[in-house]
Parts: C-alpha cells; structure tokens; sequence
C-alpha cells in the first residue's frame, strides 16, 4: 500500500505516462524516483542486485514479476500486500 498510498502505483504500472509539458514533466519525474525508491527499499538486500540498474518504476516491477509472477494467486496477492502496504 506504499505505492497506492502516496499515489504511485499507476506510475509504477505503466498506466500513467510522462506528460509532455514541463512543469508537469518535472514534478512526474519526481514521483517517478520516489516510488523506485520505495520499490528498492522494499526489496531485501539479497534481490536488490535484480533490480539497481533499473531506471523506472515499470522496469524494477517488471523484473520482480516475472521473478516471482508465477506463483499461486494468494502468494502473489501477499506479496503486493507487503510491497505496496
């Protein structure tokens, strides 16, 4: 809920886009760092290495997906739990 709580979650999956004016660009950017920074502070020193070189939100998530996206439904669901709450 980290993500959904500080309003990051759309930006992380994609669904949210990088506006094309500036000032609105800018302050997008910013949230977009902050919620890789919550994805990577979440994240156990073990798994980090999967994901430091990624440079967006979308890119960390994507990797942890299809890392752990093949568990059962009540796994994955605990799992968003933890890193988004």
């Amino acid at each position: 809920m980290k993500l959904r709580g500080k309003g990051l979650f759309h930006i992380t999956m994609g669904t949210e886009t990088e506006p094309d004016d500036e000032p609105e660009k800018s302050k997008w950017l910013n949230r977009s760092d902050e919620a890789l920074g919550l994805i990577c502070m979440s994240v156990s020193l073990d798994l980090l290495f999967h994901i430091e070189a990624s440079e967006t939100p979308t890119s960390a998530w994507k990797i942890l997906d299809a890392m752990f996206g093949q568990l059962d439904d009540m796994r994955v669901h605990e799992l968003e739990n933890e890193l988004l709450g």
